[in-house]
């Protein structure tokens, strides 16, 4: 599985552009779709990253969304998203919230502080990158849609890296077990970009382990270890089988709706 990273990107009230990579669902399932029907759950998303740096600091990062479908594949993910500098308004966390309704065809962003929500046409990511090509990404843009975020035309950006030198990666089956009460199939995959390739003395592997109920059709835990970044791990915590409450994919009526512009296409080279 190839790293998933939410980043944002903007010009700040500064007039300073910046990207960051903080919001990252590297291991998880990004909301939107193809909608999964007959299959409702409800659950707490954790996700940490870990970073060593040089001289034996670490940067830890912690993050927990609340995720939901119902049996008509709608789902809705609730997350705050921690103050980055300018970016972000200061005081608590901005509580973002997400609805994928594949039965209207419409997705929504909500920010409950405003009481505002933006509608969004369906999610569609771009094609990965072709094997044996360059490390290029696609890359996917949508405005701003969350209140938190810089001003002056700021995007979210969703896209997919990956490094290739035509070998194809290392794949091991690992099983199945149950783990936080539901049965999945795991699955290693170990991708080497060999000695010289991008400036580097030795080769670097990095890792991803990957645990998939086929009954939800979600990832319940995942592990990706890269040693340029570090490790991120992921995994569905307090899983309900129960049909959530309809009321979770609407939009609230004291809420005020607006129309986003279309999202745009374009190409971008993955983090270092």
């Amino acid at each position: 599985m190839k790293d998933i990273v939410v980043a944002r990107t903007g010009t700040a009230a500064g007039g300073t552009t910046a990207m960051i990579s903080t919001f990252n669902f590297v291991a998880g399932e990004m909301v939107g779709g193809s909608p999964v029907k007959g299959a409702p759950y409800s659950a707490q998303a954790v996700t940490q990253s870990t970073q060593a740096l040089a001289d034996g600091n670490r940067i830890v990062n912690n993050t927990s969304a609340s995720v939901y479908r119902d049996s008509e594949g709608r789902e809705r993910r609730e997350q705050s998203l921690p103050n980055i500098g300018g970016l972000s308004a200061q005081g608590a966390p901005t509580k973002t919230i997400f609805i994928s309704d594949p039965v209207a065809g419409v997705n929504y962003s909500l920010d409950p502080s405003a009481k505002t929500a933006v509608k969004l046409p369906a999610m569609k990511m771009g094609p990965p990158p072709p094997p044996g090509g360059s490390p290029a990404t696609f890359v996917k843009g949508v405005p701003a849609i969350a209140g938190g975020m810089a001003s002056g035309g700021a995007n979210v950006m969703f896209f997919r890296s990956g490094v290739s030198d035509g070998a194809a990666p290392a794949v091991e089956q690992l099983g199945s077990q149950v783990i936080n009460g539901v049965s999945a199939d795991g699955t290693r995959t170990t991708v080497t970009i060999p000695a010289g390739q991008i400036g580097n003395d030795k080769p670097i592997q990095m890792v991803d382990e990957v645990w998939r109920s086929s009954e939800l059709q979600v990832i319940v835990q995942s592990e990706h270890s890269d040693p340029r970044m570090g490790s991120t791990t992921y995994s569905l915590t307090n899983i309900s089988r129960s049909e959530p409450s309809p009321a979770l994919f609407q939009v609230p009526s004291d809420y005020t709706v607006t129309d986003a512009p279309k999202p745009g296409l374009s190409m971008a080279t993955p983090p270092q």
